[in-house]
């Protein structure tokens, strides 16, 4: 099996945006959208915002949203398609650095995307270009997801089945957060924020804010 870093986790959402079709969006993005005061004008920042359904419907109704993304591929698909509000940055790299800041950070099955490595250093970053009122609106996989029993095991809560994942044990990671200064305004788990087709799985939505 291939060495588990942000070049191999990138090369393969590479391969899979070069055929996946555009949709509408999320049931996530539904469920931001009702928590925002509709007449607030947001900078909103979608993180790993892949082929930009969430992106296009936030700008669809009114918010300043640039789409952020690791993949190439991605943000040059995206440009030619929806127009010039989508960015490739490395959210994971240190010292990261942005000329804009935001009031919302919508992150959409990211983190159990990304090692706890990398994750370590997205929440150090996330400190340094939010502001001091900024939300994290967050949804991910958690370990109590039955596709945690699929796929090669590399750790506790990490498996390999066509890509990497990592699932999310909600008590050490609301330790993280309350750690790095974030205080938890929302939580909520569920099979039934995410269903496709047959599969149903196990989801916790997120909201936090600086503490």
């Amino acid at each position: 099996m291939k060495k588990i870093n942000s070049n191999s986790i990138n090369n393969y959402w590479n391969k899979y945006y070069k055929t996946i079709s555009f949709d509408k969006q999320s049931n996530f993005a539904n469920f931001v959208l009702r928590k925002l005061n509709k007449k607030k004008k947001f900078n909103l920042a979608d993180i790993a915002c892949g082929n930009g359904r969430d992106t296009v419907f936030f700008s669809n109704h009114g918010l300043n949203v640039i789409g952020f993304d690791q993949s190439k591929i991605v943000v040059k698909n995206n440009i030619k398609k929806f127009g010039n509000f989508f960015i490739r940055v490395n959210f994971c790299k240190n010292n990261l650095k942005l000329k804009k800041r935001f009031d919302i950070f919508y992150i959409r099955f990211f983190f159990h995307a990304i090692t706890e490595k990398m994750e370590d250093e997205f929440l150090l970053n996330l400190k340094k270009i939010s502001k001091k009122k900024s939300f994290f609106f967050c949804e991910f996989r958690t370990n109590k997801d039955p596709l945690i029993n699929k796929g090669i095991k590399i750790s506790e809560f990490e498996r390999y089945t066509t890509h990497y994942r990592r699932f999310i044990e909600l008590k050490s990671f609301k330790k993280k957060l309350s750690f790095n200064k974030f205080k938890i305004v929302y939580e909520k788990t569920s099979n039934k924020f995410a269903i496709k087709k047959k599969e149903k799985p196990s989801i916790c939505r997120m909201i936090f804010t600086h503490a």
